[in-house]
């Protein structure tokens, strides 16, 4: 409601980097802006996330001091991906999850991911039609690909992996096209 709040920001078409790859390494205390700019990298398969499930802070607050030196802190907006869904209290969900599933080193993680490539986009889906208020249904998907902090060198070593070889990037950067491209669609 006030005028001077109001922004619109606009992006100049075209690829700065000429199609470069990219990945972006999340984990459990990437959150907010950063989860903003991740989504959208990752809904316009520009880029490939790798880590564990984000912390999920897609809300703005206000907070307000009263009168009787106790605080109001209430959410006033809901930060969304740019294909519509929400990631407030679920978070973002990598392409390449570091923290589960078999394979000890890059090479077996980045092979893992293209042989489960299927079972991916399934999450995926289930993660851009959650109900965020849904608990139980939200405790599970974060379960699959659980935050971790620990910023382990390891997802480094499995983002190097990944862009080693521009098919295998292709690949897992277009994980949920499909998916996606519905979301989209329905607006």
């Amino acid at each position: 409601r006030v005028t001077a709040a109001r922004h619109i920001f606009k992006a100049e078409t075209g690829d700065l980097t000429n199609g470069a790859p990219l990945v972006v390494l999340i984990d459990g205390r990437t959150a907010s802006s950063a989860e903003l700019v991740a989504a959208a990298l990752q809904d316009r398969h520009r880029a490939v996330l790798i880590g564990s499930t984000s912390f999920g802070k897609g809300s703005v607050q206000a907070i307000n001091d009263l009168p009787n030196h106790g605080t109001l802190t209430f959410t006033w907006s809901r930060m969304t991906a740019p294909s519509g869904y929400t990631f407030d209290r679920i978070g973002l969900f990598p392409a390449i999850c570091t923290k589960s599933g078999t394979g000890s080193t890059a090479i077996h993680k980045v092979a893992n991911a293209l042989s489960q490539r299927d079972e991916t986009a399934s999450v995926m889906m289930k993660w851009r039609k959650l109900d965020y208020q849904d608990e139980k249904s939200r405790r599970e998907l974060r379960s699959v690909c659980p935050a971790s902090t620990n910023g382990e060198t390891f997802d480094v070593e499995v983002a190097l992996e990944l862009l080693k070889n521009n098919r295998e990037y292709k690949n897992l950067a277009y994980v949920g096209q499909q998916e996606i491209a519905d979301t989209f669609a329905s607006q």
